[in-house]
Parts: C-alpha cells; sequence; structure tokens
C-alpha cells in the first residue's frame, strides 16, 4: 500500500506492504492501538541483496514488558545482519504522571511479567513492585533514549540500560534520577541530559515519533520493519522470536533483490 508520504525522521519516501495475523497478547498496545503480527515465511533461500540500502526501524517502549522480552529475538536478528543499521522509533505507551498506578493496574502488570516469563524465560525481577510506587508513565524513559545520542551513548545502549535497570535491578525508570544515574553509568553528559529530559522540544520530538510510529502501522510494541530503498516492509508486529525473524527479513530481502534485478535502468 502504498503511503505517498515523506518519512520525516528517517528522510525516505516509503511504501508499506503487510501480510499479518493476529498476536493475542504477544504485543504492549497504546489505548488506541490495534493488533496484528507479520507471518514468518519459511523455506526461503538466501539471496544477496547487492547495494540495496537497508535499515531496520524497531518502535517500541524501553518500559514495554514484551519489548524486553524481544530483545533477545531482535539481538539474533542482528547478529545474522550486523551490515544493517537500526533507527529506534520511541512509541510511548503512557504519558507523564506523578499518580500512582492504580492497584487493578499493579496486579494486570504483574501477571502479564509472570505470563511473558513463563512463555519466553524471559527473567523479571519481581521485587520491583515491592520496592517501588509505580506508575503508569514511561513517555520520560522513551524522551531518554531520543537524547542518547546528543549526550554522548547511544540509543541501542540507553534502551538495554533502562531495561536493566527496571526488568533485572527492580529500579524505576520513570523517575528522572533513575535516568541521569544511567546516562552517568553510561558515560553521557548527565548534566545536558537532565537539562533536556522533560524540555518541550524532547517531548516534541517523541511525538514525531509516535505519529511516525503510528504511520508505519506500529500502534503496538514490539515492532519491527525493514526500510530497503524506498519502501518499508514490516517483520513483525508483536513478540516472535529470532529464528522467525531472520526467516521473514531473508524472505523481504529476497524478493526485493529479484525486484531490484528486475527493474528497468
Amino acid at each position: 500500500m502504498d503511503r505517498g508520504r515523506k518519512n520525516t525522521l528517517l528522510f525516505l519516501p516509503y511504501t508499506q506492504q503487510r501480510t499479518c495475523a493476529s498476536v493475542g497478547d504477544r504485543i504492549c498496545s497504546t489505548p488506541s492501538g490495534t493488533r496484528a503480527d507479520m507471518c514468518a515465511s519459511k523455506g526461503v533461500d538466501d539471496t544477496s541483496a547487492g547495494a540495496l540500502l537497508m535499515q531496520f526501524i524497531y518502535v517500541l517502549d524501553p518500559m514495554c514488558s514484551w519489548c524486553w522480552a524481544f530483545q533477545r529475538s531482535f539481538s539474533d536478528l542482528t547478529a545474522q545482519y550486523p551490515e544493517i543499521p537500526t533507527q529506534y522509533l520511541l512509541g510511548g505507551l503512557a504519558p507523564d504522571t506523578d499518580e500512582p498506578m492504580p492497584s487493578e493496574l499493579r496486579t494486570k502488570l504483574q501477571d502479564i511479567w509472570r505470563h511473558i516469563e513463563a512463555k519466553t524465560g524471559t527473567p523479571f525481577n519481581h521485587a520491583f513492585w515491592q520496592n517501588n510506587t509505580p506508575r503508569r508513565s514511561t513517555w520520560r524513559a522513551c524522551r531518554a533514549v531520543i537524547l542518547a545520542e546528543d549526550v554522548g551513548t547511544s540509543s541501542a545502549e540507553m534502551v538495554a540500560a533502562i531495561q536493566q535497570a527496571y526488568y533485572t535491578q527492580a529500579l524505576n525508570p520513570s523517575d528522572r534520577s533513575t535516568l541521569v544515574d544511567i546516562c552517568r553509568k553510561l558515560g553521557g553528559d548527565a548534566e545536558l541530559f537532565s537539562q533536556k529530559l522533560d524540555d518541550p522540544e524532547t517531548q516534541e520530538a517523541l511525538n514525531q515519533h509516535r505519529q511516525l510510529a503510528s504511520q508505519l502501522g506500529a500502534d503496538g510494541f514490539p515492532a519491527l520493519l525493514l526500510a530497503i530503498e524506498d519502501k518499508v516492509y514490516p517483520i513483525t508486529y508483536g513478540y516472535t522470536d529470532g529464528a522467525a525473524l531472520i526467516t521473514r527479513t531473508r524472505q523481504i530481502i529476497s524478493e526485493a533483490s529479484l525486484k531490484s534485478r528486475k527493474a528497468p535502468e
């Protein structure tokens, strides 16, 4: 489906082509989110993509529990395709708030953590719920990832550090102090980071990320797409394992390479 719009963050016009199926509970959704998952095809041979320009587009929220589980799958994929760079798009599950999380939501999220742990083997430190006053507030952590490159670290490092702090160290990334400390430990400019973390300009950058993610069909997380030249192909909407990601990516590259060779000069 040709979207006919300029990609304001990636500076690429794009065409989105979907083949989707239900993912059930394998996705963290925004309030207006839709649920879909790319079906991974099997038995596709590798085909060289030649000089095609490619980029992974990873749409996530660092405080999304399914994104934490997905990190291992994504690492398997990038190990298979180390030459393809990644553009992180921050989806933002929940806006800033100082209100404690309602007890019903606390119970629901704890159940989700246990479900993901049982289903995928991903570890969670459940002491988080006793050691903190949780808030349904993830936008600040998203802004931290957006700032990473500006303060001397990287988006990938910031995502990994926030996830480790939240899910294994039982720290609260909704808190400014947690994020500033993460930046400092990564060797970033913590003073500049602290100044810009809640700045309206940084929030506007997050708004642009969220808008583009929605345009790409990623209203829930994780979502992973592959940009090839002027088109964007969904790899998955929702959690899936590394083997399926690799199979689907191989298929996309193979088909794009074939089309490129057939295209008139």
